[in-house]
Parts: C-alpha cells; sequence; structure tokens
C-alpha cells in the first residue's frame, strides 16, 4: 500500500506543527514508498535548494536498509567498504540521494514502508529532529 495524499498532508502538517517556534523555515517532502514525491511545503523564508535537498533526504531513507539517511551518513563514516556502497548508490541515483540527516522511512501500522518525510532548512539533526517528532505526533511508528 501506498501513502495516501491525506496522510502526506497530516505529515506535513504534524512535522511544521512540532517545528514551530523551534527552528527556521522549513521545507516538508512527503514521497511514496517508490520514493516519488506526493506532497510538499515550503515555509515562507525558505532557502532555494530546500526541496531538492528534504527530497534528497527522504530518497535516501528509502534506498538503502538502516531507514533513515542519518543512519546512511553513519554507517558510511564508519565502514570504508559500506562507504564504497553509499557512494556508488548516491552515483546511481544521479543526485536524487543526500545523505545527511533529515530524511526518515514512513511505516504503517504493519512496519510496512508506505513513504519517506525529507526535511531541510535547518541543521540537519534538527531536521531529524523534526521529521522524527513530526512522524511520531502524527501517529506512526518510530523508526
Amino acid at each position: 500500500m501506498s501513502i495516501t495524499l491525506a496522510q502526506a498532508d497530516r505529515i506535513i502538517e504534524a512535522v511544521l506543527a512540532v517545528a514551530a517556534g523551534r527552528f527556521g523555515p522549513l521545507t516538508v517532502v512527503v514521497t511514496d514508498e517508490g520514493g516519488n514525491p506526493k506532497a510538499f511545503k515550503k515555509q515562507d523564508g525558505g532557502y532555494l535548494l530546500d526541496f531538492q535537498q528534504a527530497f534528497g533526504c527522504a530518497f535516501a531513507a528509502l534506498s538503502l536498509s538502516p531507514g533513515t539517511s542519518h543512519q546512511l551518513g553513519a554507517f558510511r563514516d564508519l565502514s570504508p567498504a559500506f562507504g564504497v556502497l553509499v557512494e556508488s548508490v548516491v552515483q546511481a541515483a544521479a543526485g536524487r540521494m543526500v545523505v545527511r540527516p533529515g530524511g526518515v522511512r514512513i511505516l504503517d501500522a504493519q512496519k510496512v514502508v508506505i513513504g519517506a518525510v525529507g526535511v531541510a532548512g535547518e541543521t540537519p539533526e534538527n531536521c531529524q529532529a523534526a521529521a522524527l517528532d513530526g512522524l511520531q505526533s502524527a501517529g506512526y511508528p518510530a523508526q
């Protein structure tokens, strides 16, 4: 099953609500399980390439098994062999992947991946926190 537009909108609103007053202007992208953009919002004052950054984080979360773009970056840094794998996948993705904190898979109640959320506009750690807190607020299992 793929994420619906209503679910994607609810997640985006939850991410923006939990980030309100904590972080600067954010861009939030939700993709379906195939990495196709389903919905996004860019707050006023967002940066020029925030959509690409947020989409790339969501795409990275879907592309390899750890489940978040943050974990991919950590694994890449810990293991030279895994780093080579991550870099080859980044190249194969033709620039669609951003391997840094800010992207998280979206799981349904049965723990099936139905999409991903990516957040940009703040530090990578704050983007990751907003994504995780927003998913939890919207009622989706934590990663």
